[in-house]
């Protein structure tokens, strides 16, 4: 009866095993796929895990799903097969009368135990280590014990800041999912052999691109301004999204950045009428919240478009609807604006160029050999195309465009076509009335420049050419980038701030 209640305990202690196993396994192949796959650091995948997954595309999931789930299972079954061949059981029992190691039960039982819990023990050690140095978190864990005063000494509250300047005008800003310069030629300043981008070339070459000559330009990202929201958040708020990692539930918090004055919020008080339009879901990620809450923007995201049948009923493809309806809808809200007395600001954010790969739709040709690149072209002639709409309509005189990306990609796509590493986000400015004092000087700059730089485009005036930690572009001011240098301006902006999280959550 007592050797019965032994088995039974090393039975259950195997069992134990396996399930830390089996976890484990999960942990490390997710955790091997999603560094593999997104190439990002810590405080962006706690923001991604936490943050509510409604709107979030499918294929992304899926993608996961494919990659993980082979391989857990092996090492799952494997595992298994161990457990089921050493621990005290009749099958195991039979195998070691066999092999005549009767005698040598107890001791092979021990030895096996002491094995698999090793065996445990490394896995365990190999995924912290994986994600405590491949994920940064030694760097974010170090960085968040230091304080910055960059606050303090750099930061310039942009209220009270601006005033206009004539008649105001109306503002189209459109940016596009993981849009990079870096998809251009190297001979206009890009990173591949082939050009992806001629038509957003020829718009930054023929516009403003804050390039020298020759050259299509481009921002840097900063840290905590490297995925969607952050990055929407930097170019209207010229300051990183460095709030509290406590779930990031923007979209349930009664209050987005309180403390923070955004270039909704300015144009609010110019009584311009304002919208965002998305063709997923804007409670992903806050977006609902803070363009409410900053600038009383309407929202027009999937479920609107559900709701008012600009798709068909039940429709849902990638994230919700593809961009070729997003600037059909965009056509149309335009239209309606420009029937009011009130200037319009339209925000909008295509979302075909998501990673994994992005999404093929019907505009799409078969150009290139990669999924990706296709995708990429297919959005440079739909964006020119809405450009050129634009252009012809009777409110264009009066309106600035801007075109900027959101960040890098952050997928594998297209990493090993890239001749260098200096990857820039796009971002060109279009028929706005001022002209830059730096002409054919490359502007190194971040998306904090590009907010007092959007406010300085529609004819406003602004106190010492600053908003926030941004540089009015247009002027001859150093950035913050130009005066320390990217890699310092990303170490104080990865320090822990008393000034921030006294002012502005």
């Amino acid at each position: 009866m007592r050797k019965k209640s032994k088995n039974k305990i090393i039975c259950l202690g195997y069992l134990f095993l396996f399930i830390l196993f089996s976890v484990t396994v999960t942990c490390y192949w997710g955790l091997k796929w999603y560094l593999s796959t997104y190439h990002v650091k810590f405080a962006e995948f706690i923001f991604t895990i936490l943050s509510p997954m409604k709107g979030t595309g499918g294929d992304s999931v899926r993608d996961g799903v494919i990659y993980c789930c082979p391989r857990i299972a092996f090492c799952i079954f494997v595992f298994g097969l161990a457990y089921v061949f050493i621990t005290p059981n009749k099958f195991s029992k039979k195998l070691l009368n066999l092999c005549y190691l009767k005698k040598w039960e107890k001791s092979l039982y021990i030895s096996s135990y002491v094995v698999l819990s090793l065996l445990v023990v490394g896995a365990l050690v190999k995924i912290l280590h994986s994600a405590y140095f491949q994920m940064g978190i030694d760097q974010f864990v170090k960085q968040r014990r230091e304080k910055t005063l960059i606050y303090e000494n750099e930061y310039v509250p942009p209220k009270n800041q601006v005033c206009l300047n004539g008649k105001p005008r109306n503002l189209i800003h459109i940016i596009m999912e993981s849009m990079e310069s870096s998809y251009a030629s190297m001979d206009v300043g890009g990173c591949l052999e082939t050009n992806l981008i001629p038509s957003l070339t020829s718009m930054a070459l023929e516009n403003e691109s804050f390039s020298k000559k020759g050259s299509i330009g481009g921002y840097y990202p900063t840290t905590h301004a490297s995925w969607t929201v952050a990055s929407i958040f930097s170019q209207h708020a010229g300051i990183p999204f460095s709030f509290p990692i406590d779930g990031n539930l923007m979209n349930e918090r009664r209050s987005f950045a309180s403390g923070v004055t955004t270039l909704g919020d300015i144009l609010k008080d110019y009584n311009y009428n304002q919208v965002f339009l998305c063709g997923s879901d804007a409670d992903f990620g806050g977006r609902k919240s803070f363009f409410e809450q900053h600038g009383d923007y309407k929202i027009y995201d999937y479920n609107t478009a559900l709701a008012s049948n600009a798709i068909p009923e039940g429709y849902k493809v990638w994230w919700g609807f593809e961009d070729e309806y997003l600037y059909k809808i965009a056509e149309s809200e335009l239209a309606l604006l420009s029937e009011s007395d009130k200037p319009f600001n339209l925000t909008l954010l295509t979302v075909d160029t998501h990673h994994k790969y992005g999404y093929i739709c019907g505009n799409c040709n078969s150009n290139y050999v990669d999924r990706t690149s296709n995708v990429i072209d297919c959005a440079d002639r739909q964006v020119a195309n809405f450009i050129k709409w634009i252009k012809a309509q009777p409110f264009y005189d009066n309106t600035t465009i801007v075109i900027t990306g959101d960040h890098r990609r952050m997928d594998d796509a297209l990493r090993s076509e890239y001749k260098n590493n200096k990857r820039k986000v796009y971002c060109t400015i279009i028929n706005s009335p001022v002209k830059p004092k730096l002409i054919n000087h490359e502007r190194v700059f971040s998306s904090l420049d590009v907010f007092p730089t959007i406010v300085a485009s529609l004819g406003f005036t602004i106190k010492d050419n600053r908003l926030g930690l941004g540089v009015n572009l247009y002027s001859e001011k150093p950035t913050l980038i130009e005066q320390m240098g990217l890699k310092q301006l990303n170490a104080e902006l990865s320090k822990h701030s008393d000034y921030y999280f006294k002012n502005f959550p």
